[in-house]
């Protein structure tokens, strides 16, 4: 049995706090558009087809880079990707809530999704390379839990702090915070070479085409598509009235 210093149970706890912030930070910024969708229609003096659109435009960007991201933080390292993932998140929201136009806050979204992509499969790499195995359902569950944290801070606390500072301040903050989140991970992380795949881009491709091409992969892919997207999609894009 693996008995750890309290020194080392410190650092994971503080790698997993650390970690869970980030993806509290990616889920706000998923659902931040649903309460300020009347700000945003104002600010752009656009319809609700439109405001579905820059809503769903982090949805779409997430989406599609999560097997990248998966690949880069096997490659590099999830300290790196997720370093990087929060820096080009935090460029991303202070472009959102600068933006002059809604092209302006397209591309800030865009950039918003693809950086905080990294902050669900690079975080289970992380999990992977630091703690046991007997741990890392209960981590992943954990990790789900700092989203729901997250999905809850874009209801009602942002209702709060618009009158404060604004939808545009509330997404420069979010700058701020995302910024804070990539020093502490690069001081909290670890950089282990252990784990961190040698294969060729080719290779580890191959690897993840032949996942996809798996029928047990195919049995629980479309509920669980059907079940977590339909309700991301709900509560994130047409929940506003309710």
């Amino acid at each position: 049995m693996l008995v750890l210093s309290s020194e080392q149970t410190r650092r994971r706890w503080l790698m997993l706090g650390v970690v869970a912030s980030a993806y509290v930070l990616s889920f706000f910024q998923r659902f931040a558009p649903a309460g300020i969708a009347q700000d945003l229609a104002a600010a752009f003096q656009t319809s609700a087809t439109s405001l579905g659109v820059l809503a769903a435009t982090y949805f779409y960007v997430y989406t599609v880079m999560q097997i990248p991201t998966g690949i880069l933080a096997d490659t590099l390292g999830p300290r790196r990707i997720l370093v990087l993932g929060c820096i080009v998140g935090g460029l991303g929201s202070f472009l959102f809530g600068m933006a002059p136009s809604l092209d302006a806050a397209l591309l800030g979204r865009t950039l918003i999704g693809l950086g905080v992509s990294s902050c669900l499969m690079a975080a289970f790499k992380g999990f992977a390379q630091n703690f046991p195995a007997e741990r890392q359902a209960s981590l992943t569950g954990a990790i789900m839990a700092s989203g729901g944290l997250g999905a809850l801070t874009a209801s009602l606390p942002l209702e709060f702090a618009l009158p404060l500072l604004g939808w545009r301040g509330v997404f420069q903050g979010l700058t701020f915070l995302l910024l804070v989140v990539a020093a502490l991970i690069f001081f909290s992380v670890p950089q282990r070479e252990a784990g961190v795949s040698r294969d060729s881009l080719g290779a580890q491709l191959k690897d993840v085409g032949g996942i996809l091409a798996h029928r047990v992969f195919w049995r629980f892919a479309p509920p669980m598509t059907l079940v977590t997207g339909g309700f991301l999609a709900v509560q994130g894009l047409w929940a506003v009235p309710w």
